[in-house]
């Protein structure tokens, strides 16, 4: 007989095994727990009035809602809630408004929203960081707490505190009588003001018809201010306002002037520290052109100041001529004068006649569309795998120059993001895709002839293209402690 070799039976269930799916369905569980307590809190605060709302100053801040394990990253004007905990990122800076008073909060601050013990307003409990509440008059009670201790803020006084990080000093608070004293008292820094970028001075937009272009205004960002005014007048003074709105953005799209010479700039909404001096941009001025019989032509001064300040002074009429004076030297018939006698019979002053205004040069056609096409699409992989995008256009008779200019679309309107002049062929190269985001794009090319001294002589009409950039989109951003940032 053969002995068959025995093999042991192994068993098909080990204790590994059974530890791994324990182990599984235990972080199951708590991924369910910590979405229901999530989705609790957001149901909760639909029925929540919220305490104020925050203006980002100056790059990122975070927001916890309640017992939420994750931040938020939060946007311009964000409501926030009563136990909300508030986080101040590095170079940042943000201002809340509770209840009509002011608090701002620099960089690397934490606090939490909480009422006050008396049920008297609310308490902002600071665990790091620097703070300053400017409580107006008439406003809620707000007060600060530090380690357990509750310093309260009077109306029409400023009251900052202070936390720093463990081991560098005691945490400190002092009372100011009034904003002007605080002001003297502490450092504040100069205001810059911003600068003024689209639309750029002596530029000229045309429409025809009763249609008036829509214009896109923008300008630099200045940290420090909580809104900007964009005011936009007929006369140089700012006398006869046509625009005058508020936006916490750095642009706004405009599109109910007509035609003429338009003046525009820029005031800061600064927060109480700042807004003791206000401040402005400079003044620029552009011009709107209907096409036609009638249409205006553009200003040829580079200088703004100077142009502003040498406005035309107004014609004077030729100076009456006595009638004595005039049958004294009257002209008589050309066969009895002589040449002496002829320029004797001129009289003293001679007022040549008006000279016709010569019509305004065509406008040159608009260039066509070669790349990309309307409304192509840039996936992630295609713009890593180019790392650039290329726009082409044919060429137009007559011009010697190209002005591009790309757009971002967005709610608010169109934001500019770049404008060349190209001076040689009929393309451009954008190879910082750092200024892209997701979304739609519209991009411009206008022809133009220029003369000495790169001055406009002859505009064309625009030629108008969009795109799209379709990025994927970021996850949830979590921090597990202040200032460690994880997800994209």
């Amino acid at each position: 007989m053969e002995n068959k070799p025995r093999y042991k039976k192994r068993s098909d269930f080990r204790f590994l095994d059974l530890f791994i799916i324990i182990f599984f369905l235990f972080i199951t569980f708590v991924c369910l727990y910590l979405f229901r307590l999530d989705l609790l809190n957001t149901f909760n605060l639909q029925n929540v009035d919220p305490a104020g709302t925050v203006v980002i100053k100056k790059n990122t801040v975070q927001r916890r809602l309640g017992d939420r394990v994750i931040w938020d990253r939060l946007n311009n004007e964000s409501p926030v809630y009563v136990g909300d905990l508030i986080h101040v990122a590095d170079v940042s800076a943000a201002t809340l408004y509770i209840k009509g008073n002011s608090i701002e909060l620099d960089e690397n601050t934490i606090i939490r929203i909480v009422l006050s013990p008396d049920g008297e307003g609310f308490q902002i409990i600071l665990t790091s960081g620097t703070m300053a509440v400017f409580a107006e008059k008439g406003a809620e009670k707000v007060s600060v707490n530090l380690n357990g201790k509750e310093v309260k803020s009077e109306p029409g006084t400023v009251l900052q505190a202070a936390v720093p990080e463990k081991g560098k000093g005691e945490p400190a608070v002092k009372v100011f009588e009034s904003v002007q004293k605080f002001v003297e008292e502490t450092p504040v820094r100069k205001i810059q003001a911003p600068r003024l970028l689209s639309p750029a001075a002596n530029s000229m937009f045309h429409y025809v018809g009763d249609n008036s272009p829509t214009l896109n205004f923008q300008w630099t960002r200045v940290d420090e201010a909580a809104s900007y005014v964009l005011q936009v007048s007929s006369k140089p003074d700012f006398s006869d306002l046509r625009v005058n709105i508020s936006t916490n953005a750095v642009f706004a799209s405009i599109s109910s002037l007509g035609r003429g010479v338009w003046y525009w700039r820029i005031s800061l909404g600064l927060p109480p520290p700042y807004n003791s001096r206000p401040v402005s941009s400079g003044v620029s001025f552009f011009r709107i052109e209907q096409q036609g019989p009638d249409r205006v032509e553009p200003v040829q001064r580079s200088n703004i100041p100077q142009w502003l300040a040498e406005e035309a002074p107004p014609v004077k009429a030729p100076p009456e001529v006595p009638k004595e004076i005039l049958a004294e030297n009257s002209i008589a018939p050309a066969s009895a004068q002589t040449p002496a006698a002829a320029v004797q019979a001129q009289p003293a002053e001679t007022v040549p006649p008006p000279e016709k205004t010569p019509p305004p040069p065509r406008l040159l056609p608009a260039p066509q569309v070669v790349q990309p096409a309307q409304r192509t699409v840039y996936g992630f992989d295609r713009l890593l795998s180019q790392r650039k995008i290329d726009f082409r256009w044919s060429s137009v008779r007559g011009a010697n120059a190209y002005i591009f200019t790309l757009y971002e679309q967005t709610a608010n309107g169109r934001k500019q993001i770049l404008r060349t002049t190209i001076n040689r062929g009929t393309s451009y190269t954008m190879e910082n895709l750092r200024l892209l985001e997701k979304g739609n794009f519209v991009w411009q090319v206008e022809a133009i002839r220029t003369g000495r001294r790169n001055v406009i002589e002859q505009r064309g009409r625009m030629l108008e293209s969009t795109f799209t950039v379709n990025f994927p989109a970021p996850g949830p951003v979590e921090i597990e402690d202040a200032g460690i940032l994880y997800g994209n």
